[in-house]
């Protein structure tokens, strides 16, 4: 991502953390109960490419991709394609607590990316989607894994700390991410650069 949006990111998880943010967040509560779970499937590779950025290649033969349903019923599919990523980008100061690693809710980040990619690169079906949705998207996949790994649907009273970060992470993507939908760059790779090799890259 964007080094204006990791900036974005710092204020953004600082003044939640801190309770002051002077926009209306959505509560742990509300957003747990309104978000959607999917299906997460198939494989997750990334390739180290230069400091903090990798390449994801979807696997040939099982791609990742999410499901998204709404009341049980399939409304979209997201396969993601070639592209540049840094995970979550989420400030290292952050990365000692709990849930903030730029790989924890790694399925999401890929996906958010790739939402993004769709828009900045002008590919097909874009057009269905703004940052906000992409915001929702994200959290439907990071709850759909926190689900899928604990295997209880009540596990939103059992780890309140777990739950807020991910709320304070939605809501500072679904606020601060305007910008970077608007003026971002293509990071996808092409048929033509995917033939570079990261330990030729200068």
């Amino acid at each position: 991502m964007n080094i204006r949006y990791y900036k974005i990111f710092v204020l953004l998880i600082a003044l939640f953390l801190s309770g002051c943010a002077s926009f209306p967040p959505i509560t742990p509560k509300g957003l747990w109960d309104a978000t959607e779970v999917g299906e997460i499937r198939g494989k997750l590779m990334v390739e180290w490419y230069s400091p903090d950025k990798f390449i994801y290649r979807p696997d040939p033969n099982d791609p990742l991709r999410f499901i998204r349903k709404k009341e049980g019923i399939v409304i979209d599919t997201i396969t993601p394609g070639n592209m540049l990523t840094d995970g979550g980008s989420i400030p290292r100061v952050l990365w000692f607590q709990r849930g903030y690693s730029p790989w924890t809710y790694g399925p999401a980040y890929i996906i958010h990316d790739w939402l993004f990619e769709l828009k900045h690169c002008n590919f097909p079906g874009s057009e269905k989607y703004n940052h906000l949705v992409a915001a929702e998207i994200m959290a439907e996949v990071m709850k759909t894994q926190i689900i899928s790994e604990k295997g209880k649907v009540d596990y939103y009273f059992k780890h309140m700390n777990l739950i807020n970060n991910w709320t304070q992470i939605y809501n500072a993507v679904r606020v601060g991410s305007g910008g970077l939908w608007k003026k971002g760059q293509c990071e996808a790779f092409t048929p033509k650069n995917m033939q570079e090799q990261p330990a030729n890259k200068q």
